[in-house]
């Protein structure tokens, strides 16, 4: 990339939602379509791959492991995820009347 040019990334993340599709593009000439029809579960399993080769390639964690480690505990578990920076837990667990917050910790996978 040349300086100023942004990064293709960026440029995806910042992008405008139009009918369930994402246009993105470095000018309004030529946008390209990107499909809305993952699921949060596909993002995740590619994200935990991706944490996984990062790892295998450069031996740092990626530091997602916690977000990928609270989602399988809702999928999981059925627990509710709490708000996001909630000071101390990262779900709440209600049963018989009773709220229990949980802190949930996870570990990236060793190559």
């Amino acid at each position: 990339m040349t300086p100023g040019e942004r990064n293709p990334l960026c440029i995806a993340l910042s992008a405008g939602y139009f009918n369930g599709v994402i246009l993105a593009s470095r000018s309004n000439k030529h946008r390209r379509r990107y499909s809305m029809q993952r699921t949060i579960s596909d993002v995740v399993e590619d994200a935990r791959r991706l944490a996984a080769e990062y790892k295998c390639l450069t031996g740092k964690p990626l530091g997602i492991s916690g977000e990928v480690a609270e989602f399988d505990a809702h999928r999981i578990l059925g627990v509710e995820l709490a708000p996001p920076r909630s000071p101390g837990y990262d779900a709440v667990r209600r049963t018989n009347g009773r709220e229990e917050r949980i802190q949930i910790k996870g570990r990236a996978a060793k190559c």
